[in-house]
């Protein structure tokens, strides 16, 4: 599991849950206890943590695990073979679309592992995310998506993503949100899911491992969104420096290429065409030199068609 203060994360995952501090405490520790423990003045010991998170409904495994037990070798087999290939992107007419319907049916025969409300939090985001790659009724995925993160986070509202507990997979539910969004043109609301997810990262994530693992993608997400839908070039060179310093503070560069590409295009945008095009020639090579060949291409047609120039010299 993420490195989040204990405290702040049991504090926001009752909140989430509507459990008020008595009906949590009870009958692990008492009330003043369990404020304390929130308010960062107390430290649980491991067996009370686990009580805790157990009653919260979820374990100290619970963002890396998928809420398996150990025995459940079978489920784990067909979730690993799921999640490798679970994607947004996958085109209509992709055959590993079938083979996702395949597996989710597998695990939605088994009566015991759709017992737990967050293996079926996981099924039903799953469903969803196939249903928008094969373009079924838009109406009908949003309601999938919404069932999904009410699992984990009954009272749950876009304007309050900042201050909720994200497991992985209501990482996974909010970034579908996003492409709905898009799909439906409202850029807006997309980018207002993902600053949420931002400054939620921003505000209680203290892991850098896990900081570095999800905050490039969603920068990269953002950036693009204010770059090429929305217009508003300031706005995404702020959300590209942010970006860039995480990528080198925690040592997860892979992003950078593409975060520095986007940041450059809008310096251009913006008449710094000096450090802008520095900054496109660094982005070109880097992009090259991990293949991401879809990234160089458009960093290469950019400076080509606004700037008439060649990126492939240093």
């Amino acid at each position: 599991m993420a490195n989040y203060q204990i405290g702040s994360l049991i504090k926001r995952v009752r909140k989430q849950k509507g459990i008020t501090q008595e009906e949590l405490a009870f009958p692990i520790i008492d009330r003043a206890t369990l404020s304390k423990i929130e308010n960062g003045r107390a430290v649980p010991n491991n067996k009370t943590m686990r009580a805790l998170f157990e009653k919260l409904g979820i374990s100290p495994d619970y963002n890396t695990n998928f809420f398996l037990d150990a025995d459940m070798t079978d489920e784990q087999k067909i979730l690993d073979e799921l999640e490798e290939i679970l994607d947004i992107n996958h085109v209509e007419d992709d055959p590993v679309i079938m083979q996702i319907d395949i597996l989710i049916q597998q695990l939605e025969s088994s009566e015991e592992y759709m017992q737990n409300e967050l293996n079926r939090q996981y099924i039903t985001i799953a469903k969803a995310i196939n249903a928008h790659n094969k373009k079924e009724d838009l109406k009908n995925i949003w309601a999938m998506t919404l069932e999904a993160i009410r699992i984990s986070i009954p009272g749950f509202s876009e304007d309050l993503i900042e201050d909720y507990y994200l497991s992985r997979v209501d990482m996974l539910i909010l970034t579908l949100m996003v492409a709905l969004y898009n799909d439906d043109n409202d850029h807006d609301k997309a980018i207002g899911i993902l600053y949420g997810i931002k400054r939620n990262l921003d505000k209680h994530c203290i892991d850098k491992a896990e900081m570095g693992k999800r905050y490039p993608v969603i920068i990269a997400n953002l950036a693009y969104l204010l770059l090429y839908e929305v217009q508003r070039y300031s706005e995404a060179v702020e959300v590209c420096e942010s970006g860039r310093k995480v990528c080198i503070e925690t040592g997860r560069i892979f992003y950078l290429p593409v975060i520095a590409g986007y940041m450059a295009i809008c310096l251009c945008k913006l008449g710094d065409t000096v450090k802008g095009i520095k900054l496109l020639r660094q982005a070109y090579h880097a992009c090259d030199l991990i293949e991401l060949y879809q990234y160089r291409d458009e960093i290469a047609e950019f400076a080509k068609n606004e700037l008439g120039m060649g990126l492939e010299k240093v």
